[in-house]
């Protein structure tokens, strides 16, 4: 199933508009520059008084949305198959800093010294599990790759990101031209938070090969929208836009009371309206 096509821009909070089954909303930038208005509706950003923010839909149809959910599990399943316990450093981790808190203890004089050699032999083993741990992960990442690979879903993962990627890339430049708005913009003066705001993770687009996460195209559960924000050390912190609200309400259907759907033949009545007829049949 391919993507083109899919990923749809809609226009900010416009009804009539045909969607795709999966949605979500979008916070989009832009940065006021001197002497600028901000746009009618949008949003303020905690990060600097100099941007304002949009929200805009995109959307993905269901048929793709269930591959990309298939084959990342696929995907997932298979690069984490061959884990134990032996692949982590929990256990060396454990061991080294035991032994270390240890020997720094003999040298402060809170444990008797006789345990020092001790310490060092478990120190060294720490080292020596750390060694091994890191060749087994190696070794596991490697086969569970290779394995990866040769899967008829590794081809079709690769084609879905690389179709995600383009239209991502149509589509920020589609709300660049028709907006003015921005799906990733650099924070400049006025700000002391992030370095970069974004509309979505922009770690699988960036990345070569390209990657996704399904979940980032689902809505934002609970109140708000979400956005990203990258630091000056690449480390990503999720955000949400107040004051709004990620699921669209289908409308309501008009409800009539229940005794108006009720079917008059169904309804009670009282002893006194079922003499009633009677009463009025009597001869005079």
């Amino acid at each position: 199933m391919s993507t083109e096509g899919t990923l749809q821009q809609v226009r900010c909070l416009v009804e009539g508009n045909e969607h795709p089954e999966v949605r979500r909303k979008l916070v989009v930038f832009r940065r006021l520059e001197p002497g600028d208005v901000r746009s009618a509706g949008s949003h303020v950003l905690p990060h600097s008084p100099y941007l304002e923010a949009k929200l805009v839909e995109v959307g993905l149809s269901k048929t793709v949305h269930d591959d990309m959910v298939r084959v990342d599990a696929k995907r997932r399943a298979t690069l984490t198959a061959d884990r134990s316990l032996l692949h982590t450093f929990d256990i060396p981790g454990m061991l080294l800093g035991a032994a270390g808190g240890g020997l720094v203890g003999t040298y402060l004089g809170y444990m008797p010294q006789f345990v020092r050699p001790y310490l060092w032999v478990l120190l060294g083993v720490g080292v020596a599990m750390g060694l091994l741990t890191r060749v087994l992960r190696q070794r596991a990442e490697a086969a569970a790759l290779s394995e990866w690979k040769g899967m008829p879903e590794h081809k079709e993962y690769e084609r879905l990101a690389r179709e995600l990627t383009e239209g991502w890339v149509r589509f920020s430049m589609q709300v660049k031209r028709e907006l003015d708005f921005h799906v990733l913009l650099r924070v400049g003066e006025g700000s002391t938070e992030p370095q970069r705001l974004c509309s979505i993770d922009p770690r699988g687009f960036e990345s070569n090969p390209p990657s996704f996460d399904p979940e980032d195209w689902l809505p934002t559960q609970g109140g708000g929208v979400r956005y990203e924000e990258v630091d000056v050390m690449g480390e990503l912190v999720t955000r949400g836009l107040e004051g709004v609200d990620d699921v669209v309400e289908e409308p309501a259907e008009s409800k009539e009371p229940a005794e108006s759907r009720e079917p008059a033949e169904s309804r009670e009545t009282s002893p006194a309206e079922a003499e009633a007829p009677e009463a009025s049949e009597r001869p005079a």
